[in-house]
């Protein structure tokens, strides 16, 4: 009888522990600088975009523009714990890379991903698509002095395989597209 106590004592035991490492797994022990990738951010907006994790570096960072001017692929990563867990990515489309828009960007990216298959919004003058772990924009440039006919930017959660952060990618791409924009000099992809 004093084994049969022992034994559920023990299976009571391992069936706590394992309880409580899945909430020590969720927490997230960093903070989210600002600016983030040199783009000042809302911590509302991009906190559901982030991982749980203890240490948050940048790895690469968007480069600073040469006298305004971005250059042709610009990318930050966002890496927690060592693993690259968010990507960022601006490319300017130029009157040589075919038509403008979202579909394009994909297919120039070697994404295998289809407007029918995300969740397709609209921010300002831009075009959005957004899939379970991936967001794409497009904006269109009114006025280009160096032939840019539009501006993607995309971002990649590497870290959510299998979950759907549609919404918050939505909502978060806007705003840090505005903010990339405001980054460059006059007359690179002047939207209005």
């Amino acid at each position: 009888m004093r084994y049969a106590w022992a034994a559920a004592g023990l299976v009571m035991a391992i069936a706590c522990s394992s309880c409580t490492g899945d909430s020590e797994e969720a927490t997230r022990e960093y903070s989210i600088p600002d600016p983030l990738c040199h783009l000042p951010v809302d911590e509302a907006l991009i906190s559901p975009l982030l991982p749980p994790g203890e240490e948050l570096t940048i790895d690469p960072e968007f480069p600073e523009p040469v006298s305004g001017i971005m250059g042709s692929i610009a990318d930050c990563g966002l890496v927690v714990d060592g693993t690259q867990a968010v990507h960022l990515r601006a490319t300017p489309t130029d009157s040589g890379d075919g038509p403008p828009g979202v579909q394009a960007f994909l297919d120039r990216e070697g994404e295998n991903r289809t407007l029918a298959d995300g969740q397709t919004s609209a921010a300002g003058a831009g075009e959005v698509v957004a899939w379970n772990d991936y967001a794409a924009m497009h904006v269109p440039c009114a006025a280009s002095s160096l032939d840019y006919t539009g501006l993607n930017f995309s971002i990649e959660l590497r870290w959510a395989e299998g979950q759907d952060h549609r919404d918050a990618l939505a909502q978060a791409i806007g705003p840090l597209m505005d903010a990339f924009l405001a980054r460059q000099g006059p007359g690179t992809c002047d939207t209005a």
